[in-house]
């Protein structure tokens, strides 16, 4: 539960200074443009980064995984076949190679996701241009 309300509220700060970055960069009568495109991305971006971060993870535990004698390996798929994966805390043998596969895999995961970030900020801050806002005012005046 903690970890849902450090997400909630790191969602609930980011998203704001998201969208109006987004908007402030565009001309007034394009915002309408610039927020449908600006959540299109970032939904669209959610998506594929989840799929993305989650075959890593399945691919790397199963790497793992396939690395510890066959016969625990075999063991290990009957229970969580049969059973689920709270089945496996019931079988000591079964619980060691499952969390070494899970927290190796899941360093990774976390590994990859910090470098997509600092690629990411980095992107940002040298494409970014600086444009100064435009006043309402001046905006619906017509051109001379």
């Amino acid at each position: 539960m903690p970890g849902l309300i450090v997400a909630g509220v790191g969602i609930g700060l980011s998203n704001p200074a998201l969208a109006a970055g987004a908007l402030r960069v565009v001309d007034p009568a394009r915002t309408g443009m610039a927020s449908g495109i600006n959540n299109t991305f970032r939904i669209g971006g959610v998506a594929i980064g989840v799929a993305a971060l989650g075959a890593l993870l399945e691919n790397r535990i199963a790497a793992s995984l396939t690395s510890t004698p066959q016969g625990d390996l075999h063991s290990l798929a009957n229970v969580v076949s049969s059973r689920g994966v709270r089945g496996v805390a019931a079988h000591v043998s079964l619980v060691h190679p499952a969390r070494v596969a899970f927290v190796g895999a899941f360093g990774d995961l976390l590994v990859v996701g910090a470098v997509m970030l600092a690629v990411g900020a980095v992107v940002a801050s040298t494409t970014l241009r600086e444009r100064k806002p435009v006043p309402a005012a001046a905006a619906t005046e017509p051109a001379a």
